[in-house]
């Protein structure tokens, strides 16, 4: 099984993350990431993997109170 236009999510922007983002985009996979710091936090992530494939999302919280 190829992984050529899979949909992958990579959990995590640390060292071993960012080595399987660009792995994965080398091999056209459908990258996507996802990391619970900030945006403004992960600039240097995102300037290293500025020439690799993948779009990062961002999981937003909702606590809803029920009264």
């Amino acid at each position: 099984m190829g992984i050529v236009d899979k949909k992958v999510l990579v959990i995590g922007l640390g060292l071993s993350g960012i080595s399987t983002i660009k792995t994965l985009s080398s091999l056209k996979a459908e990258v996507y990431c996802y990391d619970d710091k900030e945006k403004s936090e992960l600039q240097r992530v995102f300037e290293e993997l500025k020439n690799f494939n993948y779009k990062f999302i961002k999981i937003i919280k909702i606590m809803i109170l029920i009264l």
